[in-house]
């Protein structure tokens, strides 16, 4: 595997799935795509390496790659198509495990849709192979917008056929319900999101939220916490040493009292003599 591509850490933020990050279940995720789909999916999602405050990205080719925006139009309807004709396929998967009745099948749809959301994908490619970045809020839903027109007709026919039911009307003489066809790219994401990739999310609990407050926090704030610890620790010498000296004063003081007192008598015992 090589480094294919680089991001700073402080740019984007990390998604999080119940109490982990996504970026830390990449080998669990490409296991179960590779037990699920045998080699197909071998190359799909570039793995993710920290290293110093950026994220290496690494992925099975020999190859430089760009971000899907820096090629040619011609270039980008290519992969493009791609991406989402692998999305339709994928989605369909997804929706299966979702509708599952097994907790654990729930569970890997639901991750599944948040490492493959086209809202939080990077596509990376050299005009030929691509690869997707993940894990991190990308907001890159712009990016990999593909007009209807381009789109795979195996996607235009499902979202066809889609409508059409919803437009039937029903045996009970209900109101069929108007689906608009929309080019904007939020509204079809929107579309999409709500009927073809629903599924169902596990609701974190209170000390999850609390978990990740915290990850968050040392995450994000680390340096300062540094900073706080040093300080703490320099008060704790100044202590140690402060109360040193005081002992020495007093050990000081105690011994000129010692001195004073011991005077105090020997007057006394002259002032006893001279009245005899």
């Amino acid at each position: 595997m090589i480094i294919v591509y680089k991001i700073e850490t402080n740019k984007y933020d990390p998604i999080s799935y119940g109490t982990n990050y996504l970026y830390n279940e990449f080998d669990r995720i490409q296991s179960f795509l590779i037990k699920q789909n045998a080699e197909r999916y071998k190359n799909i999602l570039a793995k993710p390496v920290l290293t110093n405050g950026s994220v290496h990205w690494y992925a099975n080719f020999n190859q430089s790659f760009s971000r899907i925006n820096e090629l040619s139009a011609d270039a980008q309807v290519s992969i493009k198509k791609q991406y989402w004709e692998f999305r339709q396929n994928l989605d369909k998967e997804i929706q299966q495990l979702s509708q599952s009745r097994e907790t654990e099948k729930q569970n890997w749809g639901g991750l599944l849709k948040e490492v493959f959301n086209e809202d939080d994908n990077v596509i990376l490619s050299d005009g030929t192979d691509w690869c997707l970045l993940w894990g991190w809020k990308f907001r890159n839903t712009q990016e990999n917008y593909l007009s209807p027109e381009f789109m795979p007709k195996t996607v235009v026919q499902e979202s066809t056929n889609t409508a059409s039911i919803i437009n039937t009307p029903s045996a009970a003489g209900l109101t069929p319900l108007a689906v608009p066809v929309s080019r904007d790219p939020k509204e079809v994401n929107d579309t999409a999101n709500s009927t073809v990739n629903a599924v169902k999310r596990v609701k974190p609990t209170f000390w999850d939220r609390v978990k990740r407050f915290l990850r968050t926090l040392v995450y994000k704030l680390w340096g300062l916490m540094f900073l706080i610890m040093f300080i703490l620790f320099l008060m704790c010498l100044f202590k140690t040493c402060n109360n040193k000296r005081m002992e020495e004063r007093c050990k000081e003081l105690e011994k000129n009292n010692k001195s004073l007192l011991e005077l105090q008598k020997k007057v006394q015992e002259k002032c006893i003599e001279k009245k005899k």
